[in-house]
């Protein structure tokens, strides 16, 4: 599937990317990407300009409820590090594994706008804060966000090799 999503009035608003066809073919659940999130990328294509994604060199989680409860948390809220690579942004920045982050550039960290979804869309070289929770105290550390690099250098340097599945941005240990 693909290609532009119109509304009654012939707007784009979404671009189609999955399809479930449980029969097969082109009927089923359509899944898209919203016209305003894509918006930027597509402006960023046609001047020819790359597209440049947030990277903090560190692996995450999302946070159980067990571990929400045994922290007092609300539930659905903040991700888990659970690793952090050596000379990257994140490690700079001082976060460490077990940090859960709860909030990103003063948004909060939620399984709808994660981690990876709010550092992505932050340009590379930004200045942001990250509120952790560190054994039980609350802080917050400044990271320099760093530019993503491509697949194939992730998998070089072997990040991310504790049993997630390498590319998948909704794997359980998630790179971001």
């Amino acid at each position: 599937s693909g290609g532009p999503m119109f509304d009654m009035r012939g707007r784009v608003i979404g671009i189609n990317n999955w399809i479930i066809a449980p029969g097969g073919g082109n009927v089923g659940i359509g899944f898209a990407i919203p016209a305003d999130l894509a918006r930027p990328i597509v402006d960023k294509l046609i001047k020819g300009t790359p597209i440049e994604r947030g990277f903090l060199g560190i692996q995450i989680q999302p946070v159980t409820t067990e571990i929400a409860d045994s922290l007092g948390l609300p539930k659905n809220r903040g991700e888990l590090v659970q690793a952090v690579q050596p000379d990257m942004p994140g490690a700079r920045a001082g976060i460490e594994p077990g940090d859960i982050v709860l909030r990103v550039n003063g948004e909060e960290v939620t399984p709808d706008r994660t981690l990876s979804g709010i550092v992505t869309d932050v340009a590379p070289g930004a200045r942001i804060p990250l509120e952790v929770l560190r054994r039980g105290k609350r802080m917050t550390l400044t990271v320099t966000v760093g530019k993503r690099p491509s697949e194939e250098q992730l998998a070089l340097e072997n990040f991310g090799q504790q049993g997630d599945a390498a590319g998948d941005p909704f794997a359980q240990g998630d790179k971001q």
